[in-house]
């Protein structure tokens, strides 16, 4: 029994298992949660709602050609979750073979040293992945779609088939508004395994069941490995294959942001043929027993009130009394690395330069382009840091000669290519990001789509980054020279 207390039928939570905690907003987010004030009625869908054909769809799709049939009347939620799995699981060990996460122990290894190695290369298949693009948008197993990014749900599947192939019992851990792994390390020892923060934390029962009735909470005990980011309490415990609800659920959101119009978005959305009418959202209420109940338990709701909170302060101050040395001893590691991860972040700007500047003064922008902000006067940056790396290597403009030019085009993927002159390319050189905080006090420039700010102020560089070329193509930067 899990902490002594969760019965298991076959290795696996039963039917009254704990209902899945994810929310639609990615790790750094800091968008409210949506709590209704009342219970719905009922939680019976309509013929224009949730429909197993729909999903059968999806979901064949989704695990890479599996031929899944579903009920139609929805008659037993646990075995169409359990039977989903089973193709999913299919697809994923199809990940693992073809990223070669591990999943078998090595002579005399510890299952510490065995989760460390999972998560490591999990961190490592998805460095410089999706970086451009939202959570939602990585949530496929298919080979036609796959390049190994994957959001906190989905990475948390792969981590768990994994310690399941190695022989631990895995399970599936939803705090608030983010996903993991759960395996059982020894007879009384609990794990969290968080793949998008790569740390191990230890889980205590929560003794009081009155607290959450109906629902079984692991409680945050002790970060055993990891960079603590953590800013949860209570992880809530379900089978791996109810799991497949919360991907489910994902699918709103995908089909949110396929809608405005962002490309990787609506090819994933359209490989998948996400219905406009399906309630996606609505599948954690529908197939988890108590998901309503835990998003009106009292308790509940302020916790993930205090996450929220947390992850805002995380968010916002995250260069706040960094060592600046041992990130620069990490620059000469991964200059992009670290890049991705104040990126991710979203509460910075970018600006490049090919000089180091402590202080940042307005100046008189240079640009030839059709910006919005072209003459105006502010300290300009840009949400992507490719772009400012882009603007770092270039030489400054004010010292082209006669028949040299260079500028950037960045396509609806964050993908971004340098078109300059062969006598430019000849004057590319190192140069410098400035990572600028404040980001709420900037102007964006008001052109949908635009990555470009200004700050009307001078601006103190929170912390600058010395980039090469090299930097440049490793984060999938291109050139295009002209005669």
């Amino acid at each position: 029994m899990l902490f002594g207390k969760i019965p298991f039928v076959q290795g696996k939570p039963n039917s009254l298992c704990l209902p899945i905690i994810l929310e639609q907003l990615q790790l750094w987010t800091s968008s409210g949660i949506d709590m209704p004030n009342e219970k719905p009625e009922s939680l019976e869908l309509t013929n224009k709602e949730l429909q197993s054909q729909d999903i059968e769809l999806v979901w064949n799709r989704l695990s890479g050609g599996s031929e899944v049939k579903l009920a139609a009347t929805w008659d037993n939620k646990e075995k169409t979750l359990g039977e989903m799995w089973e193709s999913f699981r299919q697809g994923i060990d199809n990940y693992i073979e073809k990223f070669d996460v591990p999943a078998d122990l090595e002579p005399n290894e510890t299952v510490g040293k065995f989760a460390v190695r999972v998560l490591e290369k999990m961190r490592e298949i998805n460095k410089g992945k999706g970086e451009l693009r939202s959570w939602a948008e990585n949530p496929t197993v298919s080979m036609e779609m796959a390049d190994g990014a994957f959001n906190c749900i989905f990475g948390g599947q792969i981590v768990a088939r994994a310690m399941e192939r190695a022989g631990f019992e895995a399970f599936m851990g939803l705090p608030a508004r983010h996903g993991g792994t759960v395996i059982k390390a020894s007879e009384d020892d609990y794990w969290f395994l968080d793949v998008s923060n790569t740390e191990i934390l230890k889980l205590e029962p929560v003794e009081d069941s009155s607290l959450f009735p109906g629902i079984h909470m692991g409680h945050v005990a002790e970060i055993l490995y990891g960079r603590s980011r953590t800013s949860y309490e209570y992880i809530p415990i379900v089978a791996v294959e109810q799991s497949t609800a919360a991907t489910i659920n994902n699918f709103g959101s995908l089909r949110d942001i396929a809608s405005k119009k962002e490309a990787f978005a609506r090819q994933v959305a359209d490989f998948l043929k996400l219905s406009e009418d399906a309630p996606y959202n609505s599948a954690k209420a529908f197939f988890i027993p108590g998901m309503q109940e835990l998003r009106h338990n009292p308790l509940w709701i302020e916790e993930t009130k205090k996450v929220r909170e947390k992850q805002e302060e995380i968010r916002t101050t995250y260069l706040e009394g960094v060592d600046k040395i041992t990130l620069e001893n990490r620059f000469e590691n991964d200059t992009c690395e670290i890049l991705r991860e104040i990126e991710q972040n979203g509460a910075y700007l970018f600006h490049g330069s090919r000089e180091r500047i402590d202080v940042l003064e307005p100046r008189q922008a240079k640009d030839n382009s059709n910006s919005a902000f072209k003459n105006s006067l502010g300290v300009f940056a840009n949400t992507s840091a490719l772009r400012a790396i882009a603007s770092a290597i270039m030489p400054n403009r004010t010292k082209l000669t006669k028949g040299d030019y260079w500028g950037t085009i960045e396509d609806n993927q964050g993908n971004v290519t340098v078109k300059c002159s062969n006598s430019v390319r000849e004057k590319i050189g190192d140069g410098f990001v400035h990572v600028l905080g404040n980001k709420n006090q900037a102007l964006q420039e008001p052109i949908t789509g635009s990555t470009q700010y200004r700050y009307d102020t001078q601006q103190e560089s929170k912390l600058v980054v010395p980039v090469t070329v090299k930097d440049f193509e490793k984060k999938g930067g291109r050139f295009e020279i002209t005669a």
